[in-house]
């Protein structure tokens, strides 16, 4: 193999290597299945409302946007014809969390995070 190929090739795998790197640390673009096994992980169900709130409120990049002390939230689900078909509502109380930004490639993304106790 060439010199000049070698070194292209392993500047393209430095390339994906970073881009993955950067992307696994910007939790906010991991799949939604893992953000929330990640916050069941450090507030598990049961924990009380306050240690939620103290949780979101010690993170730098997170605040509680609202909090509903009356209702859970409305989980959607996979309908396909009407909108009320397969939602439930999810936990007692529900506090909705701003989580961050992040810049996609074509537009920039607002995430808020739903968690029901």
């Amino acid at each position: 193999m060439k010199k000049s190929t070698i070194i292209t090739l392993s500047i393209l795998m430095s390339i994906v290597i970073l881009v993955g790197g950067l992307i696994y640390k910007n939790y906010l673009r991991w799949p939604a299945v893992y953000m929330e096994e990640y916050i069941l992980w450090r507030t598990p169900i049961g924990t009380d409302i306050e240690d939620v709130i103290e949780f979101i409120e010690n993170r730098t990049d997170w605040s509680v946007d609202f909090i509903n002390l009356e209702r859970g939230f409305l989980r959607p689900g996979r309908a396909l014809f009407s909108p009320l078909v397969g939602r439930s509502i999810v936990g007692e109380k529900s506090i909705r969390v701003f989580a961050g930004t992040y810049q996609a490639w074509y537009k920039l993304n607002h995430v808020r995070v739903l968690a029901s106790r």
